[in-house]
C-alpha cells in the first residue's frame, strides 16, 4: 500500500505521487487500495467518486475508478472512465492497460495487443496495478482467440512479475503449458537468442542489439521488434536477428510478420538442420491453411416416402450403422431433432472376419440424418460426406443402402469443410463384431503405413506453396517444409513410429537418430531432440529435471519415454520431487490400450500401498477399463473393493456415485436426488454397460481417463 508522496504515482505516469496527483490525496488512496485489496469494489467504487467530485483532476482516482468498473463488468462505464483519464493524462500506462483490456470484452484482441504494448512499453518493466493486470486479461483472451503462443508469453511476463506468488497467473500458464495446445516440435523455437561468438554483427551494433533484447525482456516486443528489423536491413546474414524478430511477432500475433522472418532464419547458413526444421515448424503453426488444404462438406437432401418404416428398417440393415445420440445435441431453433442417425456403409458387414482384409472391409461412407415429417416439408434424410473424387459412389451407396425409402434430391450444399490430409489418412472401417483385437491392429497399422507412405506424399499443401511433398523436396528450402510437416506428425504420436523414419527415407530426407546424452548439457536440447536422447544414459539429475519440465509442457511423447525411464530405476525412489506412483498414473493415461492402461495402474496401486496409502483413485480408474474390456469378475472385485475397504474415505463415494451414473450403472431418482439401481440393472454379478459395441474404428480410440482423483495436470513435486 502507497504511504510515500515520493513514490511513483499508481496511475503509471513517471512522476512521484506528490508531482503527479499531489500527496494530499495519499491517505485517501490507502483506503481505496485497502478496500481494493479486501474486494471491497462497490465500497471502493463509492469512496473514489466521493473523491472525484472534490477533485476530477486526479488520473490515479480515474484509473481505480476504470478498474472497479472493469471487475464489476461494466465495460461501458469503464471505458467512459479511460477516456477521461486519457484526456487528462496522454498516454498514460494504466488507461492504455485498461483500454486494452476493454478491447477483450469487445473480441477486439488484436487492438488489445497493440494498446498493451503502449503501456508496456512506457513502463520500462516498472509495471503498475492495471498494466500487471492486463497481462493476465489480454493473455486469457488471446487464448481463447485461438492464440496460445501470443498467450504463453503474456502470462509468462505476468508470472514472473509476480515471481510466482500470483495462483491465478501461475495457474493459467501451467494450464495453457499443460494443454497440448503448443506441439512439441515448436516449444524449442519460443526463446530468444542472444548474440553467439561467431556472430558477424560487428561490434558497433551489438549495443543496440543487445538494447532490443533488454527491451523484450519488459514486455516492449514491438519496440524490440522494430529495432531488431532495421539491424536486419543492414545485417540480413545474422540468425539471432531473423530468430528474435520471429519470435517477438508471433507474441504479437503479428503472425506473418513471423513466419516470413522464421523461414529466413531457418534457411540462413550456419543454422542447424535440426533447429532450422523446428522454425519451420513454428511458422507452419502459426499460418493459416489455404484453400488446397481443405475439402469441402456437402449435405445432400432427400426426400423420405416412409420415414416411420425406415426406421424401423435401420436396426436391421446390414449397409447401415445406427449411431446413438442425443436429440439435445441436434435442436435448433423451430426445428425438431432427428428421429436417427445412423452411418452408411459401402457393404453388408460380414458375419465373421474369416477372409477380412484391407480391400474388403467395410467403409464408412457418410452420416445419416433422418427426420419426420413437418407441418411445411416431408420426411427427410441429410446425408453429409467429404466431397471427394468418390462422392457419386457415396451417394450411390446411400440410395443401395436405402433402398426405395429414399425419394428424391432436393438440394446439395456445402455443410462444411475438412482437412484434405485428415480425410485421406482417416480410417473409416466398420469391422464385424467379433474380430480380434489382434487383427484389427494389424490392418490397422498396415493401412497407416500404407497411407503415410504412398498418399500423404502426393497431397499438394499450403505450407509448401500448393506443392505435394514429394514435388516439393526437389527444392532446398522444400526440403526444410517438408522434415517440419514429418516432423510435426512424427511427435503428435504418443509413440516412436518408425514409419516416419521410412517417410523421410523415401523422400530422400535426411532420418532422425538417437542423440547420446551429454551430462548436465540436455537441457541446451529442444524438447523435440529430447525425445530423441537415449533415456537409459542420462543422469538422475537430469532424467528427473527433463521429466518435470515435461509434464509441464503436455508433451506425451516426452513424458512417455522419460516416465517409462523414470519407473525403471529403483535409485529414483528415495528422490521426494518424484512419486513412483504417480508416474504409473499419468503412463496410464497415455496408454494405447486397456490392457496396458490397466497395467500400469495396478502398478500406481502396488506403490501407494507400499507407502501406506489409499489406492482408491486408481480403483476408479480401473473400474471403467475392465467394463471396457467386458471384465465383469474383475470389475466386480474392483467395485467390491471400493465399497468394502475405500467408501469412507473422504471424497470415494461421491466419485463412484459419479462414475456409476455416467455407467447408466446408477440412476438418480429426480423427486428424492438419491441414487437408485436402475430398473435394467441385473442382480448379481457386475454387468457391462448395456450399450452395444459400434465395431466401428475412429483415430482418436484411447483408453478413457479416470473420472476422479487428481488433476491431468500434475507436476512432479508438486503437492
Amino acid at each position: 500500500m502507497t504511504t510515500d508522496a515520493y513514490q511513483p504515482c499508481p496511475c503509471g505516469i513517471d512522476k512521484k505521487i506528490k508531482f503527479c496527483c499531489g500527496s494530499e490525496v495519499l491517505g485517501d488512496l490507502a483506503k481505496v487500495e485497502e478496500a481494493l485489496q479486501g474486494e471491497q469494489r462497490l465500497g471502493a467504487l463509492d469512496l473514489v467518486n466521493r473523491l472525484l467530485a472534490a477533485d476530477g483532476n486526479r488520473p490515479c482516482l480515474h484509473m481505480y475508478k476504470a478498474m472497479v468498473q472493469f471487475f464489476l463488468k461494466e465495460p461501458a462505464a469503464a471505458r467512459q472512465t479511460v477516456d477521461e483519464l486519457m484526456r487528462l493524462a496522454p498516454g498514460n500506462p494504466a488507461g492504455l492497460a485498461l483500454s486494452a483490456m476493454l478491447e477483450c470484452f469487445e473480441d477486439r484482441v488484436e487492438d488489445a495487443v497493440e494498446l498493451l504494448q503502449g503501456a508496456l512499453e512506457a513502463q520500462q518493466g516498472k509495471l503498475v496495478n492495471a498494466v500487471y493486470e492486463g497481462l493476465g486479461v489480454v493473455g486469457r483472451a488471446l487464448l481463447i482467440a485461438g492464440e496460445p503462443i501470443a498467450a504463453q508469453a503474456h502470462l509468462i511476463l505476468q508470472t514472473t512479475a509476480s515471481q510466482g506468488k500470483d495462483r491465478t497467473a501461475l495457474m493459467s500458464l501451467l494450464e495453457l503449458e499443460g494443454s497440448g495446445q503448443i506441439p512439441l516440435s515448436v516449444h524449442g523455437m519460443l526463446d530468444l537468442l542472444p548474440l553467439d561468438a561467431t556472430s558477424p554483427l560487428p561490434a558497433s551494433d551489438v549495443p543496440e542489439f543487445n538494447a532490443a533484447l533488454r527491451m523484450s525482456y519488459t514486455g516492449a516486443w514491438l519496440a524490440a521488434a522494430n529495432r531488431l528489423e532495421k539491424l536486419a536491413e543492414k545485417w540480413p546474414l545474422e540468425p539471432a536477428i531473423w530468430r528474435n524478430i520471429g519470435v517477438l511477432r508471433a507474441r504479437l500475433i503479428n503472425n506473418g510478420a513471423a513466419v516470413d522472418a522464421l523461414r529466413k532464419y531457418s534457411l540462413l547458413p550456419g543454422v542447424p538442420r535440426d533447429i532450422a526444421v523446428e522454425a519451420e515448424s513454428l511458422a507452419q503453426f502459426l499460418n493459416e491453411p489455404g484453400e488446397v488444404d481443405f475439402v469441402a462438406e456437402l449435405t445432400a437432401t432427400f426426400n423420405v416416402t416412409d420415414a416411420a418404416a425406415l426406421k424401423e428398417n435401420l436396426t436391421t440393415n446390414k449397409r447401415i450403422q445406427v449411431v446413438p445420440f442425443d436429440p439435445q445435441q441436434f435442436q435448433e431453433e423451430n426445428e425438431p431433432p432427428p428421429q436417427a442417425v445412423f452411418f452408411v456403409l459401402d457393404r453388408e458387414v460380414p458375419a465373421t472376419a474369416a477372409g477380412l482384409t484391407r480391400d474388403n472391409i467395410p467403409h464408412v461412407v457418410g452420416e445419416a440424418l433422418l427426420y419426420g415429417k413437418q407441418t411445411d416439408r416431408d420426411a427427410r434424410i441429410e446425408f453429409s460426406s467429404a466431397k471427394t473424387a468418390d462422392y457419386e459412389a457415396k451417394l450411390k451407396a446411400l440410395r443401395e443402402a436405402v433402398g426405395s425409402f429414399l425419394g428424391d434430391k432436393v438440394s446439395d450444399e456445402v455443410s462444411g469443410k475438412l482437412l484434405a490430409a485428415s480425410v485421406a489418412l482417416t480410417i473409416n472401417w466398420r469391422f464385424p463384431d467379433e474380430t480380434p483385437d489382434e487383427l484389427r491392429q494389424k490392418m490397422i497399422q498396415e493401412h497407416r503405413t500404407q497411407s503415410l507412405l504412398s498418399v500423404w506424399p502426393n497431397l499438394p499443401m499450403s505450407a509448401l506453396d500448393g506443392k505435394t511433398p514429394r514435388v516439393a523436396v526437389i527444392d532446398p528450402a522444400g526440403q526444410i517444409r517438408v522434415q517440419a510437416l514429418i516432423l510435426g506428425m512424427d511427435l503428435a504420436d504418443n509413440e516412436e513410429n518408425p514409419d516416419f523414419n521410412r517417410l523421410r527415407r523415401s523422400l530422400g530426407l535426411p532420418t532422425l537418430e538417437p542423440i547420446e546424452p551429454v551430462a548436465g548439457q540436455v537441457a541446451n536440447l529442444t524438447p523435440a531432440q529430447q525425445t530423441r536422447l537415449v533415456m537409459s544414459k542420462l543422469t538422475d539429475d537430469d532424467l528427473v529435471a527433463l521429466y518435470r519440465r515435461a509434464v509441464m509442457l503436455g508433451a506425451p511423447r516426452l513424458v512417455r519415454k522419460l516416465a517409462l525411464e523414470v519407473v525403471a530405476r529403483p535409485s529414483l525412489d528415495k528422490r521426494p520431487e518424484i512419486s513412483r506412483a504417480e508416474t504409473y498414473d499419468i503412463l496410464s493415461r497415455m496408454a494405447s490400450t486397456p490392457e496396458e492402461a490397466i497395467a500400469m495402474l495396478l502398478k500406481a496401486q502396488e506403490a501407494v500401498k507400499a507407502q501406506g496409502q489409499s489406492p482408491a483413485r486408481f480403483l476408479l480408474a480401473e473400474f471403467p477399463l475392465r467394463l471396457r474390456l467386458r471384465q465383469e469378475a474383475e470389475a466386480q472385485r474392483v467395485l467390491n473393493t471400493l465399497m468394502t475397504k475405500h467408501i469412507r474415505e473422504p471424497g470415494v463415494g461421491q466419485a463412484l456415485t459419479q462414475l456409476l451414473t455416467q455407467l447408466g450403472l446408477l440412476q438418480v431418482d429426480p423427486a428424492t436426488g438419491q441414487p437408485v439401481m436402475p430398473k435394467r440393472a441385473a442382480v448379481g454379478p457386475i454387468a457391462a454397460p448395456a450399450t452395444p459395441s459400434s465395431g466401428l474404428w475412429t483415430p482418436d480410440q484411447a483408453a478413457p481417463p479416470p473420472p476422479a482423483g487428481k488433476s491431468k495436470l500434475w507436476v512432479p513435486g508438486m503437492e
